[in-house]
């Protein structure tokens, strides 16, 4: 069971995942929503089908574009759905996030992701085909979502309160230069 730091989300790097699906069918693509509840960020990744193959490849760019050793810290928790696409997911516990899965039909239990992808829908009406919409597209939706200032972070954006914790983490651990294995640091 989800425990109760997971649950109420308090501090940084508590997430919520999502999939926004256009039209239904066969080849085509879904948007992969991920919302931190602490900075209320939010995340839209277009993946190329529901399943849990795409979501994970989503997962290993995130890693990447973060880095490895901080993905752990960036993401900590992530509470999803129980869809066949988040099945695989567990597998990211060995990268330093804890995986949990909503009950069944509470989808309160991810309200503020719900919140978003419904402003998301702006962009992306239901029915309408996300294969029509390239990844930087999808993109720059979720980055306007981010620069609104909103009443419940007192009137900041979450862009800003992000970059402020993104800037902490990197700050406290900061990249190797070195070229050769680092003994200090283990980062190549």
């Amino acid at each position: 069971t989800r425990p109760d730091v997971a649950s109420a989300g308090g501090g940084f790097g508590d997430w919520r995942g999502d999939t926004v699906v256009g039209r239904r069918g066969k080849g085509e693509a879904v948007v992969l929503t991920l919302l931190e509840k602490s900075t209320r960020q939010y995340l839209a990744l277009r993946v190329p089908g529901r399943t849990s193959a795409a979501v994970m490849e989503a997962f290993k760019a995130l890693r990447e574009d973060y880095g490895k050793e901080y993905f752990g810290q960036i993401f900590k928790t992530l509470t999803v759905d129980n869809g066949v696409e988040f099945a695989s997911l567990p597998e990211i516990e060995s990268w330093g996030t804890m995986v949990y899965y909503a009950h069944p039909y509470t989808s309160s239990e991810r309200g503020q992701n719900e919140r978003r992808n419904g402003l998301l829908r702006r962009f992306i009406p239901k029915g309408q085909s996300i294969n029509q919409f390239s990844a930087d597209e999808i993109f720059w939706f979720a980055d306007a979502l981010n620069a609104h200032p909103w009443r419940v972070l007192n009137y900041r954006k979450p862009d800003d309160l992000f970059e402020e914790q993104i800037d902490k983490i990197y700050a406290l651990s900061p990249r190797c230069v070195i070229t050769t294995k680092c003994s200090t640091c283990n980062c190549n």
